[in-house]
């Protein structure tokens, strides 16, 4: 009976140490392969994180941010790509160009849609 139980024990012991070391491993592994359209710009997981990288690099440019400050565009994602939302006019088409090149340029972005933006 003593040694049934020690065997119980040292079991439920060892598969404590298993599980402790592979929810380690686990979380490790899970940081490092953070999906990049899910990473924001300071490297965490966010569902939002190519859209917070895009909306991090327009203000960084300095005509974007001006451009952006004074129309109604927004930046919006699904999975892998950037959807640009909003009205502008006509001749800022080339402003609009502008930033989906910057889209194109982080990593993670596979495609960027302009279909949401109205001309007037």
């Amino acid at each position: 009976m003593v040694l049934k139980s020690n065997f119980y024990f040292i079991t439920l012991v060892l598969s404590f140490f298993v599980i402790i070391g592979t929810s380690n491993n686990i979380e490790a592994g899970d940081l490092a392969s953070i999906p990049l359209e899910r990473m924001d710009p300071d490297g965490n997981y966010d569902q939002s994180g190519l859209a917070k990288k895009l909306a991090k690099a327009v203000q960084q440019d300095a005509i974007l941010s001006a451009f952006m400050s004074n129309k109604d565009i927004y930046v919006a994602q699904i999975g892998n790509k950037v959807i640009l939302k909003g009205r502008v006019r006509a001749g800022d088409q080339s402003t609009i160009q502008r930033i989906v090149n910057i889209a194109y340029n982080i990593e993670g972005v596979k495609e960027v849609n302009t279909s949401q933006i109205e001309t007037f």
